[in-house]
C-alpha cells in the first residue's frame, strides 16, 4: 500500500515538473530569435497596422509578453512586421528564465500575453478589430 501511494505521489510530481517545464532553453532561443513578425501584409493593410501601433503607443497601451510565449508571438504577428516596431511591449521574463520581473508583478500580470489600456489588463491574444474597440481606435477596424 505505502509503495502504491508513492509511486502515485511521484508520479504527480513528475507530471507536474515537466508539464511546467516543457520548453527547453534552445527550442526558446529558437522561438525568441523570431520574434519579430514573419507575416507578409500589403503594404495598404501595414500601413494601416503601423498607424494603429503608433495609435497605441502615443495613447500608453502596453503589451507584456515573455519570451517563451508561443501566444505572445501570435499576437505580435497580427501586427506585421513593421507596426510591431512602434508598439510599446514589456518583456516580463529575463532571458532563460521561466519567472516573471517584478514590474510585471508590480502590474499584476498573471499570464502573457497581456494588454494594459487604461490602467486595466487584459490577458490573452487580442485581435486587432478587438484591440481598436478597447482602446476607441477612431481609425479603420479593416485588419487582416
Amino acid at each position: 500500500m505505502f509503495i502504491r501511494i508513492f509511486i502515485f505521489i511521484f508520479s504527480i510530481l513528475l507530471a507536474c515538473f515537466f508539464g511546467t517545464h516543457n520548453l527547453n532553453t534552445a527550442e526558446a532561443n529558437t522561438i525568441r530569435e523570431g520574434t519579430t513578425s514573419n507575416k507578409i501584409i500589403s503594404p495598404k493593410e501595414n500601413q494601416a497596422n503601423v498607424n494603429f501601433a503608433k495609435f497605441l503607443t502615443n495613447n500608453n497601451v502596453v503589451l507584456y509578453t515573455a519570451w517563451y510565449c508561443s501566444h505572445c508571438h501570435n499576437q505580435k504577428d497580427l501586427f506585421g512586421k513593421e507596426a510591431l516596431k512602434e508598439l510599446t511591449i514589456v518583456e516580463c521574463a529575463e532571458q532563460d528564465e521561466y519567472t516573471f520581473s517584478e514590474v510585471c508583478k508590480a502590474k499584476d500580470i498573471t499570464g502573457t500575453p497581456s494588454w494594459e489600456i487604461d490602467n486595466h489588463i487584459f490577458s490573452g491574444t487580442r485581435s486587432l478589430a478587438e484591440l481598436a474597440e478597447l482602446t476607441n481606435y477612431p481609425g479603420s477596424f479593416k485588419f487582416e
